[in-house]
């Protein structure tokens, strides 16, 4: 219906803009009109009644027209209890209030009367309860069904089933009641006692469905508030979801892009670069040129690292990379990694020791673990001073998993640098003049790497004492010691 989507919608806006909200009538405190038992603030009302009509109306209308046949079966009973008078209450019951009862029910398919439903079953309702009362007063003396009870059968039913605007239901509940006290006071059937039992029995079954009403009233929109609240809360996570995917898939085709249309000039230098220096060698030019070419060639290799470096994490992110696992032995892994990374340790005296590597074999994809397991290194190569030492060991864990351990003995880190240690593009300096130059892809690049060849990456690390990074591969059906690798 227009009027709740208004509300619903209403609901979203920002606060300031003087548009009624559910969101802000939930923080009232007195969001209820005690008398009424509706919504203080009369557009929500509007937004509840065109709930009512787009999903409770037909099921409600069921409910009515099982009532209209109930009140109609009713009338076998009459046929078999009622002697005199049997024909006016007969007549009463199925020739005037079931054909009307049926009609005012036909009449909520009609569009103009949907708005005014609870008032048109308020009016079925008063009209059942009426009849009975008047059944009540021309029954004869002596053996009188006990239509009372049909009475109360009528109020619970339409108090508990049906939704009726409180002020209504309360108006027919009482002047039922009054119409049966005038009923019974003025007829000199009723004795004493079936006076006194009558209204204590009336006056109860009054009570019982006014606040059966108001209660069911009242908890019928706390329920409807709090699920319009829960689907205007889920719509906005949605929305910010797909804000936020779209974000992170805006930034990942930036990086993809600015990759491809970099690297590309980048391998033009490095190959002209090449062709020029290989030149200035054949002709021993002593101007230092091919010197300086050297410098261009080492600084277009490391931009060009670094790019594809951002390359591969946009295709880590985005799910691109294809792993082919296959049994690879722990060795070829490590030896393949050290012998890719040997002229950065020769260029600053870092010594490697790995005596400590357990042979086995492991379910990996030997060019992916290989290049995880070279950021790794790099980064430990980065963190260590001159001369320094990295140790490199792996052992069978007793739940036959594998711990590979890359430890370095370089500046460490604080706990709130390792709580963004594998966030992209974060290194452990972040002063203005960074010792180590990098994206900060690489441990990052490395974990993601490793977890989508089911293994995990942890890290440890103290400051001015060094960092020791384990990643453990959870493929206890693969891996497979053989052997104490040789010093």
């Amino acid at each position: 219906m227009a009027v709740s989507e208004t509300n619903i919608n209403a609901a979203n806006a920002p606060a300031g803009t003087g548009a009624p909200s559910i969101m802000a009538q939930s923080r009232s405190p007195r969001e209820f009109n005690s008398l009424t038992a509706t919504f203080r603030d009369k557009p929500t009302e509007e937004a509840y009644q065109g709930y009512l009509r787009k999903e409770v109306l037909k099921t409600e209308r069921l409910i009515s027209y099982g009532l209209v046949l109930i009140y109609f079966l009713y009338g076998f009973l009459d046929l078999l209890v009622v002697s005199e008078n049997l024909t006016e209450i007969i007549t009463m019951r199925w020739m005037i209030c079931t054909p009307f009862a049926f009609g005012l029910v036909l009449l909520t398919h009609l569009n103009f009367f949907k708005p005014y439903f609870p008032y048109i079953y308020t009016l079925g309702v008063f009209m059942f309860s009426i009849s009975i009362v008047w059944m009540i007063g021309v029954l004869p003396e002596g053996n009188p069904p006990p239509y009372i009870v049909g009475v109360l059968s009528v109020f619970i039913f339409a108090a508990c089933m049906i939704h009726m605007p409180f002020p209504a239901a309360t108006a027919i509940f009482l002047l039922t009641a009054i119409a049966y006290s005038a009923t019974i006071l003025s007829l000199d059937k009723f004795s004493y006692s079936d006076v006194v039992s009558g209204h204590f029995f009336m006056g109860s079954s009054t009570v019982l469905a006014i606040v059966t009403n108001y209660v069911q009233e009242i908890r019928s929109r706390v329920i409807w508030r709090q699920r319009t609240l829960r689907e205007i809360a889920a719509q906005k996570i949605k929305e910010l979801l797909i804000e936020a995917t779209a974000a992170d898939q805006s930034k990942i085709n930036f990086l993809s892009m600015m990759s491809h249309e970099l690297r590309t000039p980048l391998h033009q230098i490095i190959g002209f670069s090449e062709i020029v220096g290989n030149s200035l060698e054949r002709a021993d030019d002593e101007s230092g040129n091919a010197n300086h070419l050297d410098q261009i060639q080492v600084s277009a290799q490391m931009l060009l690292s670094r790019i594809q470096k951002m390359l591969r994490y946009a295709d880590a992110t985005a799910g691109k990379i294809k792993y082919d696992r296959s049994a690879t032995s722990v060795r070829e892994i490590v030896e393949s990694s050290l012998e890719q990374m040997r002229t950065g340790f020769e260029r600053k005296g870092i010594r490697v020791d790995f005596s400590g590597l357990d042979e086995a074999k492991l379910n990996v994809d030997i060019f992916h673990t290989c290049y995880a397991l070279n950021n790794v290194l790099e980064n430990a190569l980065n963190a260590s001073t001159v001369n320094g030492r990295i140790w490199v060991s792996g052992k069978l864990e007793p739940d036959n998993s594998y711990s590979l351990s890359i430890k370095d003995e370089g500046v460490g880190m604080t706990q709130a640098q390792l709580d963004h240690a594998l966030q992209p593009f974060t290194q452990a300096e972040q002063t203005l003049s960074r010792s180590n130059e990098g994206v900060g892809l690489g441990l990052t690049l490395a974990n993601r790497i490793f977890n989508g060849q089911d293994a995990q990456l942890t890290i440890e690390s103290k400051l001015s004492v060094g960092t020791t990074v384990t990643v453990q591969f959870n493929n206890p059906k693969i891996a497979d010691k053989f052997g104490q690798a040789a010093a």
